[in-house]
């Protein structure tokens, strides 16, 4: 199903990731490690449904996931978990509840001290913030991972970074004129 879903081929990615979860699903008594793998399973569909714009069912997908791993006690999962959640909410245009979830990620993540982890949620938050119009907090949440995103040498999120950091200048600046 990965594989399908990086090749953006929806249709046999939602089909096999369905497919596994499905089976893991009949099995009686799962072992930690089938319990990972169904979390895995959801969560891989909430990220289709993500990509597909269809942010309710990506929402249900990552409400299940969450439950195992909450059970699981597993910090990375519920990091990953509670900022797909944030995603789909902001998406639907939700704020708050984003926001709350780009939180609780960011909790675990700093747990698990996910330095990537901190910096995505940083700039997911940051991102919200300016959609509220608090773009000195915002500023301020995005220019604290700064550094960190840059001695990551990830470009992917250093871009991210500075996307965000370069929007809240351009408000900023709109509200200095």
């Amino acid at each position: 199903g990965s594989v399908y879903r990086r090749q953006d081929d929806i249709r046999n990615a939602l089909k096999y990731h369905q497919e596994a979860l499905d089976k893991a699903l009949k099995i009686k008594n799962p072992t930690t490690s089938i319990k990972k793998s169904i979390s895995i399973s959801q969560n891989s569909m909430g990220n289709i449904y993500i990509s597909l714009k269809q942010y309710k069912l990506a929402l249900q997908e990552f409400s299940k996931s969450i439950v195992f791993q909450k059970e699981l006690d597993n910090k990375l999962g519920l990091a990953i978990n509670y900022q797909n959640i944030g995603n789909a909410q902001e998406e639907l245009g939700n704020l708050e509840d984003a926001i709350k979830n780009y939180h609780k990620s960011l909790e675990n993540n700093n747990l698990i001290n996910s330095k990537i982890g901190k910096i995505i949620c940083s700039y997911s938050i940051a991102n919200v913030l300016v959609k509220q119009k608090k773009y000195k907090q915002a500023f301020k949440t995005v220019d604290t991972v700064l550094q960190s995103a840059i001695n990551q040498k990830d470009k992917y999120y250093l871009s991210n970074t500075y996307n965000t950091l370069g929007l809240t200048q351009i408000y900023l600046n709109k509200l200095l004129e």
